[in-house]
């Protein structure tokens, strides 16, 4: 034990009322006589009586036996803790305090005469931890790292992922989702991939993964979008094709649903000339193609010409993977039998129509159709075999169009009427 207190000394020529009220009233000081209740002394001072004892020789003992410097710690004031006790230090009385981790009720001494609950986590029962007094569960609020924390109430299994220049361990601990080593340990760093449902902001900023945004917040990709960004707002859909639009501002709707742009609208310039969307999702003068003029049927036109001035032109064979069709007229390309136009690239004419059809196993597999400018295209595929699957349409700016079947992607590429399949 350490001795940290005496409350009162060696010599007993005090005040012992400033020393120590519960004395009581007493002689402060004597030169000659008796103790206030001891037996006489030759010399003794007034302390002698407080314990009990006459001074015999005047000594400084404050035990009241005159004439010794012993005295017990049981005749000392104070009442004894767990982690505190009386004892007599060269004949005066003090209190030793109990060193660190002694047993007291209740815990462990620390010290400093006290009993607390704890000094170090191991006095802690389970998961819990010391405050440095007291035993706590760990908690993602009590500005402290502990439990599964990897900083101060961030990462971990239990609390919120940790900011940026944070330290981590994975790039779960993170709200960035990415843990880098930087020594001299592992710290969050600034995103570049975000786990499903956030993303990763490409502007200036935190540079920490996001939360997706919903349909109607502004967006400038993507990326950022639970759904699709189309018309610089989060959307339900792409919302490709003519004349519709995600934005309320164009089809009086809300914003984020793709809807047909309200009549007398031509937000995107769609339509031709100083036209103006229908409210039907088209423009009025959409697949209105140029008459075709016809005349000598091109030997490209292996299925012969039809029409009064011979101004279709029926395509239904042809070797390699390559189908232009001629300037001038309309064009009919028959994909009929199994693979017939499998990996084909077929070119429209400007200005006039263009009809691609496909029956038969596989029959227009990966092919590409390349609509012309000016002209009406459109890709008919019959049903099953999977006889247009991951066909591809580039429209023009005229309408352009499929019955769906197998799925083809339409790019439609500002054309006046175009839904996407």
């Amino acid at each position: 034990m350490t001795a940290v207190a005496c409350f009162w000394a060696a010599s007993c020529a005090h005040d012992w009322d400033a020393v120590d009220p519960r004395l009581g009233d007493s002689t402060s000081t004597a030169t000659a006589g008796a103790g206030a209740t001891g037996g006489a002394g030759s010399g003794g001072n007034a302390s002698g009586g407080m314990l009990g004892g006459g001074g015999s020789t005047g000594g400084n003992d404050c035990s009241g036996a005159g004439g010794s410097s012993a005295c017990t710690a049981s005749t000392c004031l104070g009442i004894d803790t767990d982690c505190r006790k009386r004892v007599c230090l060269g004949g005066a009385c003090a209190f030793a305090d109990e060193p660190p981790e002694t047993a007291c009720t209740g815990g462990v001494c620390d010290g400093a005469g006290s009993c607390v609950e704890c000094l170090y986590d191991s006095h802690c029962p389970g998961s819990e931890q010391c405050d440095g007094v007291t035993c706590a569960a760990p908690s993602c609020f009590d500005n402290v790292k502990n439990g599964s924390e990897t900083a101060v109430d961030c990462g971990g299994a239990d609390c919120a992922p940790c900011a940026n220049d944070e330290t981590c361990l994975s790039d779960g601990d993170c709200i960035s989702g990415d843990c880098q080593p930087t020594a001299p340990t592992m710290t969050c760093q600034p995103c570049t991939s975000c786990s499903s449902g956030y993303f990763c902001p490409q502007a200036s900023g935190p540079q920490v993964c996001m939360p997706k945004k919903i349909a109607g917040d502004v967006c400038s990709s993507n990326a950022e979008c639970q759904g699709s960004c189309a018309d610089g707002v989060c959307c339900e859909s792409p919302c490709e094709g003519s004349c519709r639009s995600c934005r309320a501002m164009d089809t009086g709707g809300e914003n984020g649903s793709c809807l047909p742009i309200a009549v007398c609208l031509d937000p995107d310039d769609e339509c031709f000339g100083d036209e103006s969307c229908d409210g039907n999702g088209s423009c009025p003068s959409c697949n209105m193609p140029q008459p075709a003029p016809g005349g000598e049927c091109p030997t490209v036109c292996n299925g012969g010409c039809t029409g009064p001035n011979n101004e279709t032109c029926v395509i239904s064979s042809f070797s390699g993977n390559a189908i232009s069709c001629p300037e001038g007229f309309n064009c009919e390309v028959s994909c009929m039998g199994e693979g017939s136009c499998e990996n084909a690239t077929v070119t429209c004419p400007p200005n006039h129509l263009c009809t691609v059809s496909c029956a038969g196993k596989e029959a227009c597999v990966d092919m590409t159709l390349n609509c012309g400018e000016g002209g009406p295209c459109h890709l008919e595929c019959a049903s099953g075999d999977d006889v247009c699957e991951d066909a591809e349409v580039n429209c023009g700016d005229e309408a352009c169009t499929s019955n769906c079947n197998d799925a083809p992607t339409l790019n439609c590429n500002g054309s006046c009427d175009c839904l996407p399949c």
